[in-house]
């Protein structure tokens, strides 16, 4: 369990990192509103118990997508990065579906 913690702790710190230093950078809102909204609310028009971890799934699948385009390897460090991020999904969606009730 502190395995699983530490490694989304780490993965949720490589992804909002960046946006600590930029504070008056704008996302837009193509990336930040709609998925947000999709993801706190069911298709029945329910709230979501666990937005925060779906925002976060959707996140890192992003940051996964941008690591896997990059052009340098980082001596390795990439390729460590995608994985531990693999990782971190995996254990994400078996928190959410040991949580189905």
């Amino acid at each position: 369990m502190k395995k699983l913690l530490f490694l989304v702790a780490v993965s949720l710190g490589l992804i909002l990192g960046p946006y600590s230093w930029a504070q008056n950078t704008v996302a837009p809102a193509s990336v930040t509103a709609p998925a947000v909204h999709r993801v706190a609310m069911h298709k029945k028009g329910k709230h979501e118990r666990h937005p925060e971890i779906r925002i976060a799934l959707h996140r890192l699948r992003m940051a996964k997508a941008n690591l896997e385009k990059a052009a340098h390897d980082y001596a390795g460090h990439r390729v460590k990065a995608i994985e531990s991020i693999k990782t971190a999904i995996h254990e994400l969606e078996e928190a959410l579906r040991s949580d189905k009730t």
